[in-house]
């Protein structure tokens, strides 16, 4: 089972665009404060991605610094940069979002 919870605020103004065949998603990015041992190594950062009506509602109700609580799928990918240098991207593909007040 792949599940993942997050907590953080969102980074920047939110956008809603839409994919070649038509369905609205939103590309955002969460910020995430650490604890413990890690709080000296500064917020975390998550990539995002919400699709239909996830995303439709996303822009409508969030905005730059709103916490949200983001459940979905964990996808990382690897890649290889015009460089030849190899990169790894880690995404998540938000099945629900709250926002919390």
């Amino acid at each position: 089972m792949n599940n993942v919870i997050l907590s953080g605020n969102v980074t920047k103004p939110l956008e809603l665009n839409q994919t070649s065949t038509g369905k609205s998603v939103c590309q955002f990015t969460i910020g995430i404060n650490r604890y413990s041992a890690n709080a000296s190594k500064g917020p975390m950062f998550v990539k995002c991605v919400a699709f239909e009506k996830t995303a439709e509602n996303l822009v409508k109700y969030c905005d730059k610094g709103s916490k949200v609580i983001v459940m979905g799928e964990l996808d990382i990918t690897t890649y290889n940069t015009q460089d030849g240098i190899k990169k790894t991207a880690v995404t998540v593909t938000a099945r629900t979002v709250e926002y919390v007040s």
